[in-house]
């Protein structure tokens, strides 16, 4: 029994060595013989050259490819009269007039979007407000200042081809109504239903003054940063649409030289999945 366990120990040792041996030089094994023409059996050779190893890691660096479209400009016209006026190739009696802007993501990278609006006006007699009953309170029997009340809609949208618009859309209820009920982000139409998209409303009521969105100082819960999907060969979009109100009866005429403009700066990073 003992020369029994003896020997199954022998055995386990011979497979234990023979296993360990490829870790220390797996191509010293073949029993060749050293410089002396001694047979070494199979032992390795203890020199420096046959026990040293390098490895070498070669850098390289993972570069985004940023392509965004967006316009560089847009209209807002300012109707307090309520004429008929042509829009994007539509006849409308609309007070504030602007169209739907997309901003196209082709980059192989998801986006993280920020930036700020700053509104301006043409003379010192518009009067930015900050809400837009504030832009619709004078009568015919009780004229107000050039009152103009300016939003900022902005957000993820699933296509390159949407309008933004209110939600109320019923006949009965004409845009200075809608406006009026519109100052949050439930209450537009074209939104993407997507987890994680994002969207939110900015009232711009001070001139000159930015209103920061997409970062640590944008006041909207849950809406920080803005991201667009990578793109590449399928595109993700944002779409971003000011809108208003403005005064119809007013204590001064409204005059060509009295207009509202908004001036947009955005950042584009690159956001990690």
């Amino acid at each position: 029994m003992k020369l029994k366990k003896l020997a199954s120990l022998l055995i386990a040792g011979v497979m234990v060595f023979s296993m360990a041996m490829p870790a220390f030089a797996f191509n010293n094994l073949n029993g060749g013989g050293n410089d002396n023409g001694n047979d070494n059996g199979g032992e390795l050779a203890n020199n420096e050259s046959d026990l040293a190893r390098s490895l070498k890691f070669t850098g390289t660096t993972s570069v985004p490819t940023i392509s965004v479209d967006m316009a560089t400009d847009a209209a807002i016209v300012l109707n307090p009269y309520g004429l008929t006026v042509t829009f994007d190739g539509n006849e409308t009696t609309d007070p504030f007039l602007t169209s739907t802007i997309i901003i196209t993501n082709k980059s192989n990278c998801p986006l993280a979007v920020s930036g700020s609006f700053t509104p301006s006006v043409g003379t010192d007699e518009v009067k930015l407000v900050a809400n837009a009953g504030a832009a619709d309170s004078g009568t015919a029997a009780a004229l107000a200042d050039k009152n103009v009340f300016v939003g900022v809609a902005i957000g993820n949208v699933t296509a390159d081809d949407v309008e933004i618009d209110f939600k109320d859309t019923a006949a009965n209820k004409d845009y200075r109504t809608k406006v009026k009920a519109a100052p949050t982000v439930d209450k537009f139409i074209t939104w993407s239903t997507a987890t994680g998209a994002k969207k939110g409303f900015y009232p711009l009521p001070t001139a000159g003054t930015a209103v920061k969105f997409g970062d640590e100082n944008d006041t909207q819960a849950n809406k920080l940063p803005y991201v667009m999907g990578a793109g590449n060969e399928n595109p993700t979009y944002m779409g971003l649409r000011i809108f208003g109100l403005c005064e119809k009866y007013v204590k001064t005429a409204w005059t060509a030289n009295d207009t509202v403009s908004v001036a947009m700066a955005m950042t584009l990073a690159p956001n990690s999945n």
